[in-house]
């Protein structure tokens, strides 16, 4: 019997749903390989959710037969009770299973070892594992992930949006502003600083200019500017805090919505992404935002103009969720190896 493959996709209470975009992507991606889906609603009443969950979860499962594949996308938001009635139930009849990593809690909790045991626990019950990029995956094996895992290398990030012709010479930053506190710590640049996002603070810089808030559908339409700015953390001269130190793991999402847009990049030079970045000249990477007039100054004309064609060129694998469907049809291959 030939070996069928389902997408499981959760619909979370609107509280949830903020940052959903690389879900939606993939789950995007996933239905354009022809790839079904089993969808759960989870923005049900709290009731509902008590009473059925644990029929809802086998009656949407009953079809598959033992050794059809399910991907699902981690974590899943939320109270854990419904993870592991799908986890365990998943389990029960036999199915192969994929799992799409977004966030990992470990890297934010190393000093945490109930936290690293439990998530360890988790992500050893499925068959094959798709981190971020090759640092992910070097700590997800060193804090005892058995599984076989595949490197998504960057996010995709569906985009039809017309690439926007540049009339700037401006470095756009889109994000929760309120949590990007370097921001404030600016006190000037040379070239004018482009924000993009909710919760904007008020700045020391001149220079630092808000345009808006927008619907990552629309972002795209609105960017406007030379560079992209990949940037966490509390400080210039480094990406400091839980959320600057996560950079060194982690695929910010951003990066494929500068790239999607055509932007090439200015990028934390520790960042996991970074090398990336370098490996494909799709922008620069520094130590520090107090350098960026002065790393900027040695980008030539030429030099960003070939900058500017590779971006272009990776836009169109980014917007085509080329990295998606690459990492799926080899863990699928894998799979299919391992039942011969």
């Amino acid at each position: 019997m030939k070996r069928r493959i389902y997408s499981i996709e959760t619909i979370e209470p609107a509280h949830f749903h903020a940052g959903s975009k690389a879900r939606d992507d993939m789950n995007h991606f996933f239905s354009e390989m022809g790839i079904p889906k089993i969808v759960f609603d989870r923005s049900v009443s709290k009731l509902e959710k008590l009473l059925f969950m644990n029929s809802n979860v086998k009656r949407k499962l009953s079809n598959l037969n033992k050794d059809d594949i399910v991907i699902i996308q981690y974590p899943i938001y939320g109270k854990s009770s419904f993870a592991s009635v799908l986890y365990k139930t998943i389990k029960q009849k036999g199915l192969s299973s994929i799992l799409v990593v977004h966030d990992i809690d470990s890297i934010r909790n190393k000093a945490d070892k109930k936290v690293i045991a439990e998530e360890v626990k988790t992500l050893n019950q499925f068959d094959i594992i798709i981190s971020h990029n090759e640092e992910m995956t070097s700590f997800l094996k060193e804090i005892g992930v058995k599984r076989n895992i595949i490197d998504l290398e960057i996010f995709d990030y569906h985009n039809h949006s017309a690439f926007q012709e540049t009339n700037n010479n401006g470095i756009v930053f889109a994000g929760n502003l309120q949590k990007s506190e370097f921001l404030s710590e600016i006190s000037n640049m040379n070239n004018e600083l482009i924000l993009y996002g909710p919760n904007p603070q008020t700045y020391k810089a001149k220079n630092i200019r808000y345009i808006g808030a927008f619907p990552p559908n629309e972002l795209p339409n609105r960017m406007n500017g030379k560079f992209g700015l990949i940037w966490d953390g509390t400080s210039v001269d480094t990406c400091s805090g839980l959320f600057g130190e996560y950079m060194k793991y982690n695929n910010p999402h951003k990066t494929s919505l500068y790239l999607s847009c055509g932007l090439p990049v200015i990028i934390w030079k520790e960042a996991a992404l970074a090398k990336f970045i370098e490996k494909h000249n799709l922008g620069i990477a520094i130590n520090s935002l107090e350098n960026i007039d002065h790393e900027l100054s040695k980008v030539t004309e030429k030099q960003y103009s070939t900058m500017k064609n590779n971006v272009i060129s990776m836009a169109g694998k980014i917007r085509n969720g080329h990295f998606c469907k690459t990492s799926i049809n080899r863990a699928v291959n894998l799979l299919m190896e391992e039942m011969k």
